[in-house]
């Protein structure tokens, strides 16, 4: 099975120059696996949202250019008022996740970044 999150980007490129992505709707998808599971995991959007901005901008630096971005992340559950929930522990395990994905995933993105950029420039 397969879940996957499709999200909306809006995506404005100014002449400074500067980048700007921000995403404000995101569902899960699911591909295969038995029906209940997928099922679950579609019907998450209806609990949580995601929003996200990211202002990517190219700054002359001593010894050539650098790009530097401004993340903001914010995922929202909302839980039924039954559910006794550790509101700490969670944000905090939630927290962890997601920086354990971001310290996983991150290099190899920026390095493609990086190549891209540098044949696009050449």
């Amino acid at each position: 099975m397969v879940a996957k999150s499709a999200t909306t980007m809006n995506v404005k490129i100014d002449s400074t120059p500067a980048l700007q992505i921000s995403s404000s709707e995101s569902k899960t998808v699911c591909e295969g696996g038995p029906g209940w599971a997928r099922a679950f995991l579609a019907r998450i959007s209806e609990i949580a949202s995601t929003t996200s901005t990211n202002q990517v901008e190219l700054r002359d630096v001593p010894g050539g250019r650098a790009f530097v971005s401004t993340v903001s992340l914010t995922v929202a559950l909302t839980l039924p008022p039954f559910l006794p929930v550790p509101v700490a522990a969670f944000e905090k395990a939630g927290s962890q996740s997601i920086q354990k994905l971001l310290d996983q995933d991150m290099p190899i993105t920026l390095s493609k970044f990086r190549d891209a950029y540098l044949a696009w420039e050449a």
